[in-house]
This record gives structure tokens, C-alpha cells and sequence, in this order.
């Protein structure tokens, strides 16, 4: 992971998604087959409670395949009601997930 970063969510009113949190990651397929970055699962993890993340188009490159020993940057967005001290950030695929978590800390905290 090369950075994260917290933003409050402009004009929502819903609880449940009142902050984003980015994560700038760099993902590497070295598996055999290739990989579309869509389909990959991106949770981020704080305790109990797991947020999915979202692939946003206006964010990362247009390239979503990735060939095996091929390596992409991407933003992947968490909508999260709070900001918590620190999370897990797990990327995986349908046939296996990663097995080492990044982790997530030091974000910016907002008043509410």
C-alpha cells in the first residue's frame, strides 16, 4: 500500500457513509491466469465491522486486466460511518485472498 487518506463525505446525510477512506495500493497478479481488477474484493476491516470497497473509473486507469507478473496502482474507495484508529485493508480474488493484510492508521480524525 503506498498511502490512505480520510475525506469527509460532502452532502451526506446518511450515517452509514458520513466518510471515505482512499487507499492507494499496488497489486501484483502472480497467479497464472489473468486478473480483472473489477472483480477483485476489496474489504476493509476494523474489528467486527468489514466495509467493501469500490472501484471507482474516474480514479484508476482505464486498464482493468492484469496479466500474470504484471503490476497495477489503483484507488479503492470505503464509505465507513466513523474513523477508527486503525483497519485492515484486504484485497483478494474468487480463487484465493491475500494473506497478509495491509494496515491502515494514522488518519485524519474529524470533528462530528
Amino acid at each position: 500500500m503506498h498511502t490512505a487518506y480520510a475525506e469527509r463525505t460532502e452532502g451526506k446525510k446518511d450515517a452509514e457513509s458520513m466518510f471515505t477512506i482512499s487507499s492507494i495500493v499496488s497489486i501484483e497478479n502472480v497467479g497464472e491466469m489473468s486478473l480483472i481488477t473489477e472483480n477483485l474484493n476489496y474489504h476493509l476491516v476494523h474489528g467486527e465491522e468489514r466495509y467493501e470497497g469500490e472501484f471507482l473509473d474516474n480514479q484508476n486507469p482505464s486498464i482493468t486486466k492484469i496479466e500474470p507478473t504484471e503490476k497495477i496502482t489503483l484507488n479503492i474507495s470505503f464509505k465507513v460511518p466513523f474513523i477508527q484508529d486503525s483497519y485492515k485493508l484486504i484485497v483478494g480474488s474468487s480463487s484465493s485472498s491475500s494473506d497478509e493484510p495491509w494496515y491502515i492508521n494514522d488518519l485524519d480524525k474529524y470533528e462530528y
